[in-house]
């Protein structure tokens, strides 16, 4: 702080003192903002052996952009990804150097359907109880929202998971609306 004055004490008063406006980002700008996301390294995959394109893994999914895809001379390099934990379809690469490789995006199905870090961890992990069985053409959000109505009459989580993401705008509407909280019935 300030003068005696608390940080947002100091900042109100800084604000207020000074005749002008605050610049603010629009909302998509500001959703975008790197410094405002997860960051980690990952490693790009691929063969040249093989014939595997140019990739990384993350998280379970594999992602790619037709610059990654058609480069094999940055396999094994390092990247630095910035993510949305609210929405994983896609992913923001930088090299080490700080040079933008660009947007990355994950492969099908992933891409279809906007969904978050912890509904893609619980998707895998119902997925590896055998709970889950996704074909190979359906959508693994939709599949997991499927689960969740199945269960939405004897589970208060369930029908909280599924407000949650609808409230996102994270779902097809595959049911009426849910009122979030709403209790189990026996």
């Amino acid at each position: 702080g300030v003068g005696g004055k608390t940080p947002l004490e100091a900042m109100a008063y800084s604000v207020t003192a000074r005749k002008g406006f605050l610049r603010t980002l629009p909302m998509p700008i500001r959703s975008n903002l790197c410094l405002m996301q997860e960051a980690r390294v990952v490693t790009i995959k691929g063969s040249t052996v093989r014939g595997t394109r140019p990739h990384i893994n993350f998280l379970y999914v594999r992602y790619t952009s037709p610059v990654l895809a058609s480069n094999a001379a940055l396999i094994g390099r390092k990247l630095r990804i910035y993510y949305d934990v609210r929405d994983l379809r896609a992913v923001k690469a930088f090299f080490e150097d700080g040079t933008e490789l660009g947007v990355l995006s994950a492969a099908r199905p992933w891409n279809i359907t906007p969904h978050s870090l912890r509904v893609r961890q619980e998707i895998h992990r119902l997925i590896e109880e055998r709970k889950l069985d996704i074909s190979i053409d359906d959508c693994p959000v939709a599949a997991w929202a499927r689960y969740k109505w199945k269960k939405i009459k004897t589970s208060k989580r369930a029908a909280n998971d599924l407000a949650k993401a609808q409230a996102n705008g994270a779902l097809p509407r595959l049911g009426p609306p849910i009122v979030a909280d709403a209790a189990p019935t026996a």
